[in-house]
């Protein structure tokens, strides 16, 4: 296991993640850091698969752009869990106003053929299923709440 480097640990922190998350993100478990000491979770990155020196890796400033983008995209309403041991973008589950959406682009693990979405509408939403130009479209709807009619005398 590699230690990571100031320079990335700085850049992590500096993006608001705590060393444990950013492991946490590249599939460990554990929120130990198993990548390269540069940042990126190759571990064979610094020192020339990717880059020579151990503070100019490329890889981690574009995986920080892109951490901190599905975290500004999944701020409440809608909420977003990271489900170890799949990592990042592997595995999350969204709830909003109207369902609970769990999606696996691994299906159970990093090598399933499949992908699975489940979606299940909240308490007092409908969802109508259609097929569009090759796109699955859900719309939501709140279900139409009854109310009893007013008694004799009594305002509407």
């Amino acid at each position: 296991m590699t230690a990571l480097n100031a320079t990335a640990k700085a850049a992590i922190k500096d993006a608001g993640f705590t060393l444990a998350e950013w492991a946490r993100m590249h599939s460990s478990p554990d929120g130990k850091w198993y990548g390269d000491q540069c940042g990126c979770p190759d571990n064979r990155c610094a020192n020339g698969f990717h880059h020579v020196g151990t503070d100019d890796c490329g890889c981690l400033p574009v995986l920080l752009d892109q951490a901190v983008t599905w975290r500004q995209a999944v701020r409440d309403p809608n909420t977003v869990w990271l489900s170890a041991p799949y990592g990042l973008y592997n595995w999350v589950t969204v709830s909003a106003d109207a369902a609970l959406v769990t999606v696996s682009a691994t299906a159970g693990g990093p090598d399933a053929e499949n992908a699975v979405v489940r979606i299940e509408p909240r308490e007092g939403w409908s969802a109508e299923i259609a097929e569009r130009d090759g796109q699955i479209e859900i719309r939501f709807a709140r279900e139409a709440v009854e109310t009893a009619p007013a008694a004799p005398g009594e305002k509407e």
